[in-house]
Formats: structure tokens, C-alpha cells, sequence
């Protein structure tokens, strides 16, 4: 068993003194401090996580980003042909990461 410097002690071990009790002289482990905040946390009106309730956030989210994917590029698109240059182009040179996003087929 390996032992620790005298006189040292651990992080884990270190007594906290919490922000508001300077007054106190009563000090809290690590431990101690992070369960009272997670008792002290919000337990009404959340939504239990299921594997129905996990796949249909899921969904939802791909859903999103979807949508904002395609937003971003519709924007890359029109700042592209809202450049100078040859309109029958498309305006400015698109990159190559959203030329392949904007028609996979090409490549």
C-alpha cells in the first residue's frame, strides 16, 4: 500500500467551504457538497427517459439538424449566386464540401 506525504490530503478528501456560510465553520467533503446540489435540483414536471421517449427525441433531433442543414446551405447557395460573376454559373465557386452536399451525384 502506497502511502501519502504527511500531511497531505487528497481532493476528494479536502473540506469545502460552501459560498454563502463564511459565517459557518461547519466544511463539506466534495462528496457531501455535490449531493446536496443534486438534492437541491428541480424533480417535478421532468419526462422519465424511456427507450420510446429516447428514440422519439432522437428523431426529432435528426428532424432538426436536418432542416438547419438544409437552411445553411439554401444560404450558402444564394450568397454564392448573389456574387459577382457569371450568373449563369451560379455566381462564385462553391467549395468542395458544399458542392457534394448540395448534389452528392456529381462525385
Amino acid at each position: 500500500m502506497h502511502r501519502l506525504p504527511l500531511g497531505y490530503v487528497l481532493v476528494r478528501d479536502r473540506k469545502v467551504k460552501m459560498p454563502g456560510d463564511e459565517d459557518s465553520d461547519e466544511e463539506m467533503t466534495l462528496e457531501e457538497k455535490i449531493e446536496k446540489e443534486r438534492h437541491e435540483l428541480p424533480s417535478e414536471g421532468l419526462i422519465p427517459v424511456t427507450l420510446e421517449s429516447f428514440m422519439k427525441w432522437k428523431a426529432d433531433r435528426a428532424e432538426r439538424k436536418q432542416k438547419e442543414a438544409e437552411e445553411r446551405m439554401q444560404q450558402e447557395i444564394l450568397k454564392a449566386t448573389t456574387k459577382g460573376g457569371n450568373k449563369n454559373f451560379g455566381g462564385g465557386v462553391m467549395s468542395g464540401k458544399a458542392l457534394f452536399t448540395f448534389d452528392p451525384s456529381l462525385f
